[in-house]
């Protein structure tokens, strides 16, 4: 079951992290313990980036407490601690979410 009430209060916080990225273009997709109401003390929210263009630039200069910034493969990957709760958001470019989209849906299982 989803935390209503987690998922208002969070998505304010998400909305000031997200500076930078074309909201009307992108897609967020937030996920993990906390936002289906069974997280602990130790649970982050996963917040899930996907669109244009990232502006990692403007993502490292926030000087942010709490912040890490890292590069992998095709994704870029922000974790902030805010008010004592740890977001990670991973950032991917639509091109490469589909391309990885396509590879899923082609697996041959067999």
């Amino acid at each position: 079951m989803i935390n209503t009430q987690a998922t208002l209060q969070n998505s304010e916080v998400i909305k000031h992290y997200l500076k930078g990225i074309d909201i009307e273009n992108s897609l967020v997709y937030m996920a993990g313990s906390l936002m289906e109401g069974f997280g602990n003390q130790t649970s982050d929210i996963d917040v899930y980036v996907i669109c244009d263009k990232v502006n990692n630039t403007q993502l490292s200069e926030s000087n942010e407490s709490g912040e890490l910034l890292l590069a992998r493969d095709k994704s870029l990957v922000r974790n902030v601690i805010h008010d004592g709760i740890r977001y990670d958001f991973e950032y991917w470019l639509w091109k490469d979410f589909i391309n990885m989209a396509d590879k899923l849906n082609n697996l041959n299982f067999k």
